[in-house]
């Protein structure tokens, strides 16, 4: 197998020829979620609605699973700003517009915000009783089947030589809220950490920005969202979401922000 050629939070990504990847996910990662990601990728793809790779199949290799896609030529917006770091606020509008235009899309076919995460934050120890109780309430059942990412940033948005975009990574996606995925995205541009093998220089670049500029707040504005009591509420739940998802020693930001938006609302 040739060497890797781009690497995610939990995968490789091998070049194997024939205009083909093989997204290797890391050992020991669950084998349900990555069968989900292709579950997902295959109905997402089929719509011919959004610019995805092809999801070709599953295949194991060195005890590792993985999903081989058509390969897209591109760079990743993510690496565009480790370019140019500027680039972060630059294409901030065109990121947004990706996203609506896959909030466009209506199915039912893939798993609910609610199935999503309410497992997991029934789960996680890093949140009390109480607080999972008052999440569970937020994570209400709604006639909204509005196709969602899940984990949508610049990091999984690649750029053609042509000036086209791509959307990859589609294991987290779901059908629900709209609302919901964008006050994900917003709360992980203001909370979470650049990925290991960014480069040192870089992810001290992004430490800054999240200090200096509120990197949440600047999303929904680029989204369109109202800045009112009712998305401080939203917000609040992706926080105790993303929370739910992270290992103890990663939390910190998390938390801190999760605490800061509940004392807003006074819940």
């Amino acid at each position: 197998m040739n060497k890797s050629i781009d690497y995610g939070r939990r995968s490789e990504i091998f070049d194997v020829g024939n205009h083909t990847v093989l997204k290797l996910y890391n050992t020991g990662f669950p084998k349900d979620k990555i069968l989900q990601e292709f579950h997902n990728s295959k109905i997402i793809y089929g719509l011919k609605k959004l610019l995805i790779p092809n999801p070709l199949e599953v295949v194991k290799k060195n005890n590792r699973l993985g999903i081989l896609f058509e390969k897209i030529e591109g760079i990743a917006l993510m690496t565009l700003f480790q370019q140019n770091p500027i680039r972060y606020f630059t294409y901030g509008k065109i990121i947004a517009n990706l996203h609506k235009k896959v909030h466009e899309i209506s199915l039912s076919n893939i798993p609910s915000q609610v199935e999503s995460f309410r497992e997991s934050i029934k789960k996680t120890e890093l949140l009390s009783q109480n607080e999972k109780v008052m999440l569970h309430g937020l994570l209400r059942d709604n006639t909204v089947k509005q196709l969602c990412h899940g984990d949508f940033h610049h990091g999984n948005i690649i750029m053609t030589p042509g000036g086209d975009f791509f959307i990859i990574d589609w294991m987290d996606a779901f059908y629900g809220d709209p609302l919901l995925d964008v006050a994900l995205t917003s709360v992980n541009a203001s909370v979470s950490d650049a990925p290991p093998h960014v480069p040192y220089f870089y992810r001290k670049i992004y430490d800054v920005l999240k200090k200096i500029s509120e990197l949440d707040r600047r999303y929904l504005y680029l989204y369109g969202v109202p800045n009112d009591k009712h998305i401080n509420r939203i917000l609040l739940l992706a926080a105790g979401i993303h929370l739910s998802h992270m290992k103890k020693h990663e939390s910190k930001n998390h938390r801190i922000y999760f605490d800061t938006i509940r004392s807003t609302l006074q819940i």
